[in-house]
């Protein structure tokens, strides 16, 4: 992740989210029903945690409160600060800060690694996935979340290009100028790439669900979030059958030795 991006002092990563109430308690959410599946099998009491792009700590609220400890990996400056003044009611979280490419996490530290918004800025995620495999501990999680390629709202491509839009080569998203200006990555994957290449680097998958069904700006402007929340719950059992949501997140397991 290129550092000088959201070390911007024009971009507050921050103001993103203030219009995102509802992708926000999307993620929120099913990072908690995670987290409770996670805590059947170890406890979160004792867990170690990493959170791959942590930001400015939006999610950190969710997990700082159940785990023993917190390593924040976020190569930005700015949002790190940002971070330490969010989340100073809790003591329990140390930043490394470094992007992750270039970050070494000691073999088998973790029990549970988190990496939410971040695959899509990554050139190379299967180093990445060796990475956090090897860093976490016999039966330690992984969590991911990708941008999914075949979102629902993109399937009318499939009668303009069918080819691009099945195949399983990740979408640059980006505009011909950022890609000649090698401005930060912005990757769209299928779905069917990504657990393929998290099951050859030895994960099993627990669980896969489709978030933020309903992530259009004519139905965010139409109907209140308590509705959205009504239609996530309502929609989200098929979304996650037929890979139809914006957004994958993906429950993983390193196997035990």
């Amino acid at each position: 992740m290129r550092k000088h991006f959201y070390d911007d002092k024009q971009f507050d990563y921050r103001d993103y989210w203030r219009n995102r109430k509802y992708e926000d308690w999307c993620e929120k959410k099913v990072l908690k029903e995670f987290f409770s599946l996670v805590n059947q099998q170890l406890p979160l009491q004792e867990a170690q945690l990493c959170e791959i792009g942590s930001g400015f700590g939006r999610l950190a609220w969710v997990y700082l409160p159940l785990v023993k400890r917190a390593f924040l990996l976020e190569p930005a400056a700015k949002l790190r600060r940002l971070a330490k003044k969010e989340l100073k009611e809790f003591s329990n979280f140390s930043f490394i800060a470094e992007p992750v490419e270039t970050a070494v996490l000691k073999k088998e530290t973790f029990d549970i690694v988190l990496m939410v918004r971040v695959l899509h800025h990554l050139s190379s995620p299967s180093l990445v996935f060796k990475k956090v495999f090897s860093s976490l501990k016999p039966g330690g999680y992984f969590i991911l979340e990708f941008p999914n390629k075949l979102h629902l709202k993109n399937w009318h491509r499939l009668f303009k290009d069918p080819k691009i839009f099945l195949s399983l080569t990740r979408e640059d998203r980006r505009s011909p100028k950022n890609r000649n200006a090698q401005s930060i990555p912005f990757f769209n994957y299928h779905p069917r790439w990504v657990t393929k290449e998290l099951k050859k680097t030895g994960f099993l998958i627990e669980k896969k669900v489709s978030v933020s069904n309903c992530r259009s700006p004519f139905l965010k402007k139409l109907l209140p979030l308590s509705w959205l929340k009504f239609l996530e719950r309502l929609l989200r059992p098929l979304f996650s059958l037929l890979n139809w949501g914006p957004s994958i997140f993906v429950l993983c397991k390193k196997p035990d030795y």
